[in-house]
């Protein structure tokens, strides 16, 4: 099928990776706001490609999230959590079609946690595992896209838990007598 001209796999395949650019903004900043405003636009493209790629639960999971995270700017608690979680759940219930179906399902209820309660190095330390997740997901689906937005946003994950942590200790020298 094609889509603008390009086979359908293609047009996936450049989702994703102009999906990267946005993800690489989102978890790259020390700002929990733009960090979600970034992860929003990252995962509709992400959810646009895995549809095209057939990856339905993926798709639908990620379309969930990118609400969420933009939900999640001035919404917190188990109130909010449990709404898109229930959602999530059943939505991946309805397009489940094998078991590679339970990594976006079990990646999405991580950040699903992490957005509602966590924040700060808590929040990244989350998301890191959320993305290891998805990046067994993009390999075992065949993103490329994907998995270089996911390996990439492992390392850059951890260097902004080490500024986070930096940050924090600064923070704490300057203010100690």
């Amino acid at each position: 099928m094609d889509v603008w001209g390009f086979n359908q796999y293609t047009v996936a395949q450049v989702l994703g990776f102009i999906a990267f650019f946005f993800s690489i903004a989102a978890f790259a900043t020390t700002k929990d706001k733009r960090f979600r405003v970034f992860l929003t636009v990252a995962c509709l493209l992400l959810a646009l490609q895995y549809g095209l790629l057939f990856a339905y639960v993926a798709a639908a999971n990620l379309v969930i999230n990118a609400f969420r995270a933009l939900w999640s700017i001035n919404h917190s608690g188990h109130k909010w959590f449990w709404a898109f979680f229930i959602t999530q759940s059943i939505i991946s219930v309805i397009v489940y079609k094998s078991p590679i179906d339970l990594l976006p399902w079990f990646a999405s209820a991580i950040s699903c946690y992490a957005l509602f309660f966590l924040s700060g190095i808590q929040l990244r330390i989350a998301m890191l595992l959320c993305t290891v997740v998805w990046l067994i997901n993009s390999s075992l689906v065949g993103s490329y896209g994907a998995i270089f937005n996911d390996v990439f946003n492992i390392t850059v994950t951890l260097s902004t838990i080490y500024r986070l942590k930096l940050a924090k200790s600064n923070n704490a020298a300057s203010s100690s007598p």
